[in-house]
């Protein structure tokens, strides 16, 4: 119920928004009232929060990628995975002074 000018109350329906109808709503509206500025503040914080889900996923995306890149290259130089970084440069680097020595 809604209270009209003569003090009389005459019932209103209830509508139902979309989550953008209700963003579209909050941006063009007057910033100086209290719910619009409550709503301003939300969308903003929501906003933001999707943005750093996403970067995270991107993030474990490019992690996956060169995970599985690095074992491509393994297989390469060997049938088996290596333990670590310093596994993998000491093997490289093995590699490498063997090919320089052949050079000589």
């Amino acid at each position: 119920m809604v209270e009209i000018g003569s003090g009389a109350t005459r019932g209103i329906k209830d509508i139902v928004l979309t989550r953008y109808a209700c963003y579209l709503i909050a941006q063009n509206g007057d910033s100086s009232k209290e719910q619009i500025s409550f709503a301003q503040t939300y969308f903003a914080i929501q906003t933001r929060k999707e943005e750093l889900i996403e970067q995270r996923l991107e993030l474990e995306t490019r992690l996956e990628a060169n995970r599985k890149l690095n074992l491509a290259i393994e297989k390469c130089y060997r049938n088996k995975a290596f333990e670590n970084d310093e596994e993998r440069l000491e093997y490289l680097f093995g590699l490498y002074e063997e090919m320089v020595e052949e050079e000589k």
